[in-house]
């Protein structure tokens, strides 16, 4: 692929895509993603 070192190459990696925040790595970005997101399940109040 390249090297994973090179930020300007890749941010999307460890960027979030709802709300732009950038990560310091991809397990930082997936902790925010289940904290503030939730894409594993619905927030309540939906039906």
């Amino acid at each position: 692929m390249g090297t994973s070192a090179d930020p300007s190459n890749k941010t999307s990696d460890n960027t979030c895509h709802l709300c732009g925040i950038t990560f310091a790595n991809k397990d930082e970005k997936e902790e925010h993603m289940k904290l503030e997101h939730s894409e594993h399940k619905q927030p309540s109040g939906v039906s």
